[in-house]
């Protein structure tokens, strides 16, 4: 294998792969996805120490023109359902107990793309009732979304739970998609490749927790007051050495790529 990896380990950790290619056959595509929050310790050249998160990404994969796509195989969404604890709120018994709130137990699964907190006025009886779908209860922390655009095939992850992606996006247990070839020739895994990307409006860095080298204070001064321009120019640099794509993270909607990285060939034979 020819190991071809650009990453930004400290924010994703991917792991890509299928069979080997032959004519005719329909490979699934595998893919593990993890994101974490990281900690950058700074250099001699870039003396500050932050931490980094991401509010948002997409996962793309880029296929050569010789392999096709089985568009019925395609995952449109991971967790394909999320589970929300549904609650009923009796107005005539939270008057009584003071504002508590009866736990009926009960769970429903709901279309993803409903949002936590949607209200049904429902009537029990007598009494005006409510039942309030607001805690999700999927073990899942990042749902991912399919986004086509042309032949090319992403998902845009975002956080369940919170406001920044941590843990598993993609796992292998799930397939993104099948995908065959009508060449007769040996292809191999440079024909396909993953990138993980966002905008540089979805880099998250915490201003109350970056800390400038104290020599690096004494000697500069007020330049040092401006640490967030100072966290974002050290992190560009971090990218930019592993030769992956990084625009002007002061940009809103600037690109940043944090991973590049070749999808293996599993069971080959010689």
């Amino acid at each position: 294998m020819i190991n071809s990896a650009k990453i930004i380990e400290e924010l994703v950790s991917v792991d890509a792969w299928h069979d080997l290619i032959t004519a005719g056959g329909s490979n699934p595509l595998h893919l593990s996805v993890s994101f974490t929050d990281a900690r950058f310790a700074g250099t001699d050249e870039h003396p500050i120490e932050f931490a980094v998160e991401l509010k948002r990404a997409n996962i793309a994969v880029v296929l050569t023109p010789k392999l096709n796509v089985h568009v019925d195989t395609v995952m449109n969404m991971h967790p394909t359902d999320v589970q929300f604890e549904s609650r009923r709120m009796d107005e005539a018994a939270k008057s009584q107990s003071g504002g508590s709130i009866v736990n009926l137990g009960a769970t429903l699964s709901v279309n993803p793309s409903i949002k936590s907190g949607i209200k049904q006025d429902r009537n029990f009886g007598q009494s005006a009732s409510k039942s309030v779908q607001e805690t999700q209860a999927s073990n899942w922390p990042i749902r991912a979304v399919k986004r086509k655009i042309g032949s090319r095939y992403s998902w845009d992850c975002h956080p369940i739970y919170g406001g920044t992606l941590f843990g598993p996006a993609l796992d292998q247990e799930h397939p993104v998609f099948n995908f065959f070839t009508l060449s007769n020739e040996r292809l191999y895994e440079e024909q396909i490749r993953i990138e993980v990307s966002c905008k540089a409006e979805d880099i998250s860095i915490d201003d109350s927790k970056i800390e400038v080298k104290s020599w690096f204070r004494k000697r500069h001064g007020k330049l040092a007051e401006s640490r967030l321009k100072l966290a974002r120019e050290a992190l560009r640099h971090r990218i930019a050495k592993e030769n992956l794509v990084v625009g002007d993270l002061d940009s809103h909607y600037a690109n940043v790529v944090i991973a590049d990285i070749v999808a293996d060939v599993r069971n080959s034979k010689s």
